[in-house]
This record gives C-alpha cells, structure tokens and sequence, in this order.
C-alpha cells in the first residue's frame, strides 16, 4: 500500500458511539478506499467502505450503490457524506445482543 493512500485516511471522523474493531486501506476497483468492520452502539455491527469524496465526484450514489451489491452481495447499503472529505458506504448491518456483542439471529 503506498503513501498517498495512507495519507488520504488520516482524518476520518469516528463517532464517539463507535468502536472500529477492523481499518485497512485497499482498492475498490479502480478507487481508493478505507474499509473498516465497526460496532456502534453497542447494538448495530456493520462495514463500510469509506471514499474520498473528489475520487468518486463523477459516480451518482445509485452508481456506487450497485458497485457494492455486486461486489460484496450487500443489499443494504447506505450511503452518508459525514464531511466535505469523505463518503461512507455503509452495509452488513447486523444486530447485538448489546451485552454479550453476539449478533441476534433473526
């Protein structure tokens, strides 16, 4: 992984009611993305692919959206610009039995 995608990660916001348990930069394709593996709450664990928001500006959210349905068979994904910087591709929402952190089976 080199430098430049590091350096565009280094300032992601991070709710005080989440707890990241997994961050990595990869390739979303041809994009740079952060992926991380998070618990908020205590009750909802997901993922989400975090993009800068000047590398996707020419994709539509519908774009991106189907992008990640066919690469991760995620179905549920939200989209949320938490910033001018950054774009969060949320998905994978399972949720926890908040004292145990067991995901709850439906």
């Amino acid at each position: 992984m080199d430098k430049i995608i590091k350096d565009k990660f280094k300032n992601i916001p991070i709710d005080d009611d989440t707890i990241v348990l997994y961050s990595q930069e990869a390739k979303f394709g041809e994009l740079d993305v952060l992926y991380e593996i998070w618990i908020f709450d205590r009750v909802v664990k997901a993922q989400s692919f975090i993009f800068l928001k000047d590398d996707i500006s020419h994709l539509k959210n519908e774009g991106l959206i189907k992008m990640i349905n066919e690469s991760t068979k995620h179905f549920d994904v939200k989209i949320n610009e938490v910033n001018e910087n950054y774009v969060f591709a949320n998905f994978g929402y399972q949720l926890l039995n908040e004292f145990t952190l067991e995901v709850i089976e439906n």
